[in-house]
């Protein structure tokens, strides 16, 4: 069982995750963050967000947040 802030490899059954979101309806955005790593941010109209990062290591850190309602 994955462990809260734990980094899960993409082809891991546990990372398999379903955002409710509308498509297309939301903020982008891309950037660097405070540590110097390169990330994508998609906000959706009713508060989840889905943010994508490069670390340093290589190793690409995906995020899912949904808004408890």
């Amino acid at each position: 069982m994955k462990k809260k802030n734990e980094l899960v490899p993409a082809n891991s059954s546990e990372s398999n995750f379903t955002l409710n979101v509308p498509d297309g309806r939301g903020t982008f955005e891309k950037g660097i963050d405070g540590r110097g790593n390169p990330f994508e941010k998609r906000t959706y109209e009713n508060g989840d967000f889905l943010k994508q990062e490069l670390l340093h290591s290589g190793e690409l850190k995906v995020t899912a947040k949904k808004k408890i309602k």
